[in-house]
């Protein structure tokens, strides 16, 4: 039996690019973005897109609650990491490197590689990014 509900044309306005995750080899990029799906209430939304931003891949997409739940739940673990690496009896995890000549299709972001042990200035997260949402709309997929 096929859903028909597939079959229909999926519209969607991207509001704000934040920035650039990974490029791959293909030159999509895995994309931050503030998106509009179908008229909606705006949503963080994380996918593969092609340059012309035409084509993309199934992503994720959170509302401003859970965006800021993950937030919550990054600093959790930077903080539990941070003590963990105190504790003289801590063994440091075994690292699994890459078989040479194996190309994972990813190109290495010029992004500025950050430890998760450095706090965030708190000029990278304004405070008005997690104002509350206004009543949220119940999308029809």
């Amino acid at each position: 039996m096929m859903n028909s509900g597939f079959d229909r044309e999926v519209r969607f306005e991207i509001l704000e690019h934040i920035g650039v995750l990974s490029t791959h080899s293909t030159g999509w990029n895995k994309e931050l973005n503030i998106v509009r799906w179908n008229g909606g209430q705006p949503k963080y939304d994380i996918r593969d897109w092609d340059l012309d931003h035409e084509h993309m891949s199934r992503g994720v997409t959170l509302h401003e609650k859970e965006m800021r739940q993950m937030f919550d739940l990054m600093k959790k673990r930077r903080m539990e990491n941070r003590f963990k690496r105190e504790e003289p009896s801590a063994a440091p995890l075994p690292q699994q490197a890459m078989p040479a000549g194996v190309n994972d299709g990813f190109v290495q972001s010029p992004a500025r590689e950050e430890s998760f042990d450095e706090p965030v200035p708190q000029e990278m997260v304004p405070e008005e990014a997690f104002a509350e949402p206004e009543a949220e709309q119940a999308a029809v997929f």
